[in-house]
């Protein structure tokens, strides 16, 4: 069965997270919430990626994996009216600057360059959005 860690990604962006880039705009434009409160979480990574002077930033919005679409059927039942959709995103954190070929691929990036990731799922109501984090991880 396939799970958030291994399902494949329908759309990938690179993006440079070096200063002035600000991690917070980032997280309003791309989660974007009425309150935003709600995000405190994914901010407190964007924090922690910056602490440990992440450069690149890869983000993948991933397709549904079958404990997500479990996790849908579940809020539609529980909130049938609020409920619209979800989309799940894999947010991957590099201690290096790149950016991919023409071809989409990354090059020259190793183990060394990989500073964490968070897969953050996104559930969208009529009024708001709310976000759940599954995993975090960020090595030392």
């Amino acid at each position: 069965m396939e799970t958030v860690r291994t399902i494949q990604a329908k759309s990938i962006k690179v993006h440079k997270i070096i200063r002035p880039f600000s991690n917070f705009d980032h997280c309003d434009i791309v989660f974007p919430d009425k309150l935003p409160v709600k995000i405190l979480p994914i901010r407190r990574i964007f924090s922690q990626a910056r602490f440990y002077n992440a450069k690149t930033l890869i983000r993948e919005e991933l397709c549904c994996s079958e404990d997500m679409k479990r996790e849908d059927e579940e809020l539609k039942f529980k909130v049938p009216k609020n409920f619209k959709k979800s989309k799940v995103f894999r947010l991957s954190f590099f201690t290096k600057l790149f950016r991919p070929t023409k071809s989409g691929q990354i090059k020259n990036i190793s183990n060394r360059d990989f500073l964490g990731y968070a897969v953050v799922k996104q559930n969208i109501f009529d009024n708001g959005n709310s976000f759940n984090i599954y995993e975090s991880v960020f090595k030392q």
